[in-house]
Parts: structure tokens; C-alpha cells; sequence
């Protein structure tokens, strides 16, 4: 096996290009916050380590860029039952959008889904969904942010995408905050998208629904570390609108210009084959559940 380092192919640069100007929006919006604690001071040297970083985590980022992840699915009592239970669900989501690439890729078995962590106890693990691009990967996201949720979710279950270790503690104070401001409001009021605290649009919101008040975090990941809330709270981005997609970043935002390091790239290994549906064409799609009905105040919801 070849050990020699490799140059970052052109698609791992274009990753780590948005992921950069994500970052930089972020920081925007961070110092033009009178009472962020965040200092106005951002060293090159960081700046270019942080790069660094991310370059080396390349495939990582690429792989993640593909896979939109669902929380809050009760699993059922055997692995082949909720195999079959997750499979329908996604082709419920599938069939909502109305997006014909997404139904072609889905009936191709290009679609996948698989529960996230493998050795941790079944619960409530995520579902993560891989798709063949990021572009579908978006489409699948917006698309149902723009219909709202299938009329099957459980008041507990959302999609987002699949985020990175830092953005998912991120989210999860953010989960915290929200779910406090809806039990003040006693309605749901705000909500989540990807790892930003939203504000829906009004003026008619959604009750809460039964048992809300004693959720509990469905997703758990071991690599979520501690961060205190008035932390948290200078990052948190009120909208009374929908945020757009990392795909769908400010193109006026200043590119920085650096060489390129040298990564080495590892092969990953394809994943379990366990529970991985190859689905056969069928001969005629089943009819997805009107979403008409939906308020419009839907969207991420606070766990």
C-alpha cells in the first residue's frame, strides 16, 4: 500500500472553501454583537492552524457533506423491525419532497440509512441518511423545511444535517435554550436549524405537544464536550426566517488566500452492509400523506 502523502483534491478544497466562509459569516455576526464576549482579535497563525485542521480532516467533512441525519425515531423491538420501520420512513421523506433526482436516487438503493452509534443501546440513535451528493443532500433538507414535517414524526423528530463534533454541542445548547424560551412562551415559539437557535414566524404557534416539558436529549454523542451557556448564548442567531443551507453561503465573503498543505489521505472502510436496504423498482409509488396542512410556522423543532 502507497504511504506517500497526497495533494487535497480539488473537491476536498471546495469543502473546506465553504467551510471557511461559514466560519467567517459566523464571526460577522459575532462581532457585531455589542454584548459578544468573543474577541475582535483573530490571529493569522490560528487562523492558518485551523486550516491546517481542516484539511486534514477532508474526507471527513466530504463524507458528512452527504448525509442528512433524522433524530428523535423511537426504534422497535428487534434490529430487523426497525430496519423496516426506518425504511419506511424514509421513503415517506422521499416521497414528501417531491423532488424527482431524490425518488430516481432512493428507487436506485443510492439512498441509504443506517442508526448512529452501532454499539451504543437501542433507543432513540439517529438515523443517518447518506445521499450520492451534497446538492441532494440540500435539496432533501429544503425541501422538507419548505413543506414542513411528515404528518408521521413524533413531536420529537427532525432533520438536520450531519454535524461536526464542535457544531454538535453547538446545537445541543442551543436545543437547551430553545426548549426553555417554548416552556416560558408555553407554545412552540423557537426552534433549531442545523445548530442555530431560530425564531418562528407568528402570530399562530403550535402548542406544546404532551409531554414536552420532560424531554429528554434524544441524541447522545461521546465526543459533545462541555461549554458553559453564556457561551453558547453569543453564537445563538435569532431569524424570524428559515437559515439557509452551508451550501448557500455569502459569495461576497472575503476568500483567503494560503498554500495548500500536504495531507495524507487514509482509505475509509465502506460502511456495514447490515442494515442497508438495495431497493428494487416498484411498480407504482405509493401516495404520500397531504402536508397542506402543515402550519406555517414549522420547521426545526427544540428537543
Amino acid at each position: 500500500m502507497d504511504s506517500s502523502p497526497s495533494l487535497a483534491t480539488q473537491e476536498s478544497i471546495d469543502n473546506l472553501s465553504k467551510l471557511v466562509q461559514e466560519i467567517h459569516v459566523k464571526l460577522d455576526k459575532l462581532l457585531a454583537n455589542p454584548s459578544s464576549t468573543v474577541s475582535p482579535t483573530v490571529s493569522e497563525q490560528s487562523s492558518y492552524a485551523s486550516i491546517v485542521c481542516a484539511l486534514s480532516q477532508s474526507e471527513k467533512i466530504k463524507d458528512k457533506s452527504q448525509r442528512a441525519v433524522l433524530v428523535g425515531s423511537q426504534e422497535k423491538a428487534t434490529p430487523q423491525e426497525t430496519a423496516q420501520h426506518d425504511e419506511e420512513v424514509l421513503k415517506e421523506i422521499i416521497d414528501a419532497t417531491h423532488d424527482k433526482e431524490l425518488k430516481d436516487a432512493y428507487t436506485s438503493g443510492s439512498i441509504t440509512h443506517k442508526r448512529f452509534p452501532e454499539n451504543k443501546t437501542p433507543g432513540r440513535r439517529i438515523v443517518k441518511y447518506t445521499l450520492p451528493s451534497t446538492s441532494l443532500r440540500d435539496r432533501l433538507l429544503s425541501s422538507i423545511r419548505s413543506i414542513g414535517r411528515p404528518v408521521s414524526f413524533e413531536p420529537s423528530m427532525f432533520l438536520r444535517r450531519d454535524l461536526m463534533p464542535s457544531e454538535l454541542n453547538q446545537e445541543k445548547i442551543s436545543r437547551e435554550e430553545a426548549r426553555k424560551r417554548n416552556n416560558e412562551a408555553g407554545c412552540l415559539k423557537w426552534g433549531v436549524r442545523d445548530c442555530d437557535l431560530i425564531k418562528f414566524r407568528g402570530p399562530n404557534y403550535r402548542p406544546l405537544p404532551t409531554g414536552y416539558r420532560n424531554l429528554k436529549d434524544n441524541e447522545v454523542d461521546s465526543k459533545v464536550l462541555p461549554k458553559s451557556t453564556e457561551q453558547a448564548k453569543a453564537k445563538v442567531t435569532e431569524s424570524s426566517t428559515p437559515i439557509s443551507n452551508q451550501s448557500n453561503l455569502n459569495s461576497n465573503t472575503a476568500t483567503i488566500s494560503t498554500t495548500v498543505p500536504t495531507v495524507t489521505t487514509k482509505s475509509t472502510a465502506a460502511p456495514s452492509a447490515e442494515f442497508v436496504t438495495t431497493r428494487k423498482k416498484e411498480e407504482k409509488s405509493s401516495t404520500s400523506t397531504p402536508l397542506s396542512t402543515i402550519p406555517s410556522s414549522g420547521g426545526a423543532f427544540a428537543m
